[in-house]
């Protein structure tokens, strides 16, 4: 028997994300796990803020938890959520640890890609 719920602002879900924040385990040269998994954590928190974006309101239809072990387990958000152990998504997405800018390659119109400077949100890392 499968569990499914509705989710919505009167019942929110959460997302947990369990992180090691380790540099020790490198993929390849210089690029680290937990560089990997910044990104796809990152990558992931701005998907979730989209998707719960209705006519310009960020709705809570989520609750977001960060947390990474290593030496201790701990919230790890960064900036102004930094010890937030549970937030909701509105709060995240207007709080942003940095912006970075991104290149992003998207349809010129003709057929081929062209590169576009983009604002991405950072959120862990």
């Amino acid at each position: 028997m499968a569990y499914s719920a509705e989710i919505s602002r009167s019942n929110p879900t959460c997302f947990v994300f369990i992180i090691d924040p380790s540099t020790s385990l490198v993929l390849w040269r210089t690029l680290s796990v937990a560089r990997v998994s910044d990104e796809v954590v990152n990558r992931t928190l701005h998907d979730l803020v989209i998707r719960a974006t209705r006519t310009e309101e960020i709705r809570n239809y989520y609750h977001i938890s960060v947390v990474g072990y290593g030496g201790a387990v701990q919230p790890s958000l960064s900036g102004a959520l930094g010890g937030r152990e549970l937030v909701p998504i509105a709060e995240l997405a207007d709080n942003p640890a940095r912006i970075e800018n991104r290149a992003k390659r998207v349809p010129d119109g003709a057929g081929g890609l062209v590169e576009q400077q983009v604002k991405f949100p950072i959120w862990i890392g």
